[in-house]
């Protein structure tokens, strides 16, 4: 079973988002969003919709991040040979 609460832009449903937590290193909220690729320009501000539905809901706003949200090289990118072993 999967919980996801519903992404909204303008009142349309564009996507799902699930899996929040609260960074201690951002001092934010942070959750994972699949979201309409048309729409997923970073900076951008969407709703979420939290509650069940047919219970109290409420609508938070929330700006679309880049994934992954930290700023780090990829593994990939690393050139491990240079590191003088």
């Amino acid at each position: 079973m999967v919980f996801a609460d519903d992404v909204l832009l303008d009142g349309n449903l564009v996507g799902i988002s699930s899996g929040r937590m609260f960074s201690q290193y951002y001092m934010k909220i942070i959750s994972l969003c699949l979201i309409d690729i048309a729409i997923s320009h970073i900076g951008r501000t969407v709703e979420v919709v939290w509650g069940d539905v047919g219970s109290h809901q409420v609508k938070i706003r929330a700006k679309v991040a880049q994934n992954p949200y930290l700023d780090l090289p990829f593994n990939r990118d690393i050139d491990v040979k240079a590191s003088g072993r």
